[in-house]
């Protein structure tokens, strides 16, 4: 036997001897593989589970009954927000979406726009006289184009103080001969509030501050320090009572008196917690109602506070509404006199 031929049977037995050797250890490492691979499957299923429980609890906290117990289908009013916010996304949608940037549009720059009705400020740059000459034949030139450059000036907020000063005038002839001497004053405006430094600019900035941007009171008792003015929390809060308890309470009646005239209307109610009121408990749950006008004619919504929610505030509130009231299934509107009821129910519309 040649030493190739040799040489090749001594190759081929000892691969031989290694894949057998191969086949007899496989056995170990296909189990370590299966071992691995339950521990996998184990691991997976408790992230399952504890995936299932989070959407569980969400669903429950969404859709689930509360503690405020209303009919079959009613709908809320003061939600619209938080549910629209909790909408889930749909079944299969994935958790990040990427976008192939070479496919992006790009985004085209948008100018901020300007009220036509703000005033505006011109400030010209023109060259003196002598600045004017040619540089080539030393004639004056004329204005070519005229380059315009805009800016937005903010002006902060400042105060100043309205000093009211109102003459009273006297006789000096009867001073000296009668014993009456008449007194005449010259007229005046009376103060929005009796005894107080209030003005209705001044009332109209706390309550824009304070209800439009909620601004709390704190914070514009500050922001008064720097304007160089010492106001309170507590006289700002007053304020805010008599201008809203008072100054505006006939404009409040008007309004309801319109808003019963309407022939749609809409309400609902929702809980409220008051602290420190009047010989009741901090935990006692009140009511807010609200009360909105239809799509036609002008926007008006009206709030009111009750202690209970007793079918006859709405009833008091809605004296003399003849028309169709929209609620959210709240059986206490079941007692309006003279309206049409529009609920949620599957029964619909119901006269009363």
């Amino acid at each position: 036997m040649s030493d190739g031929v040799e040489n090749l049977l001594i190759a081929a037995e000892k691969y031989s001897m290694r894949n057998f050797e191969k086949d007899q250890t496989q056995p170990t490492e296909q189990e370590n593989r299966i071992t691995a691979l339950e521990e996998e499957l184990l691991c997976l299923k408790a992230i399952i589970a504890r995936y299932e429980e989070m959407l569980r609890l969400q669903k429950q906290r969404q859709y689930g009954a509360s503690s405020e117990r209303f009919p079959s289908g009613q709908l809320s009013l003061f939600e619209e927000n938080e549910t629209s916010s909790k909408t889930a996304l749909p079944q299969g949608a994935p958790d990040e979406i990427t976008a192939d940037k070479s496919h992006q549009k790009k985004k085209r720059k948008v100018r901020e726009s300007l009220n036509a009705e703000l005033p505006v400020t011109v400030i010209t740059h023109s060259l003196p006289l002598e600045g004017r000459a040619c540089s080539d034949c030393g004639n004056y030139m004329h204005v070519m184009k005229t380059e315009i450059r805009r800016e937005i000036k903010v002006i902060p907020a400042r105060v100043e103080i309205i000093q009211h000063e109102r003459d009273v005038y006297s006789c000096r002839t009867c001073e000296k001969v009668n014993t009456r001497t008449p007194i005449v004053k010259a007229p005046m405006s009376e103060a929005v509030i009796p005894k107080s430094m209030a003005s209705s600019s001044a009332i109209a900035y706390v309550v824009t501050q304070k209800y439009l941007y909620s601004t709390p009171l704190y914070r514009l008792e500050f922001q008064f320090r720097q304007f160089g003015v010492e106001l309170s929390r507590q006289t700002m809060s007053n304020w805010l009572i008599h201008s809203t308890g008072e100054l505006l309470q006939p404009l409040y009646e008007s309004m309801r008196a319109f808003l019963v005239s309407l022939p749609i209307l809409h309400a609902d109610e929702t809980t409220l917690q008051v602290l420190k009121e009047a010989g009741r408990k901090p935990t006692s749950k009140s009511y807010i109602w609200l009360y909105r006008s239809g799509r036609v004619g002008p926007a008006i919504v009206l709030f009111e506070y009750t202690p209970t929610r007793g079918s006859g505030h709405p009833e008091r509130f809605l004296e003399g509404f003849k028309g169709n009231l929209h609620t959210d299934g709240y059986s206490g509107y079941e007692k309006m006199e003279g309206s049409i009821l529009t609920t949620t129910k599957p029964s619909g519309p119901s006269n009363h």
